[in-house]
């Protein structure tokens, strides 16, 4: 499985840059503001990441930087 970024807001398909009432725009800023199960930094944007299979379609995300799951 190819590993997603989420790309910064203002960006074509990232998050409006200010606060609004979009759904997506909010699961974006909410995946990148979520902690990763292995370091415990923030996704972050323009940073590449796996979901953890058994809860992709889950609203509690677990994400895991792609970098941390290499080491």
């Amino acid at each position: 499985m190819a590993a997603p970024t989420l790309a910064k807001p203002g960006l074509a398909k990232g998050p409006c840059v200010t606060q609004c009432g979009h759904e997506d725009c909010a699961a974006t800023r909410s995946m990148a503001d979520s902690l990763c199960e292995t370091c415990g930094k923030p996704i972050g944007y323009e940073t590449r990441f796996y979901p953890r299979i058994q809860d992709f379609f889950s609203v509690a995300r677990h994400l895991d930087h792609a970098a941390c799951l290499k080491t």
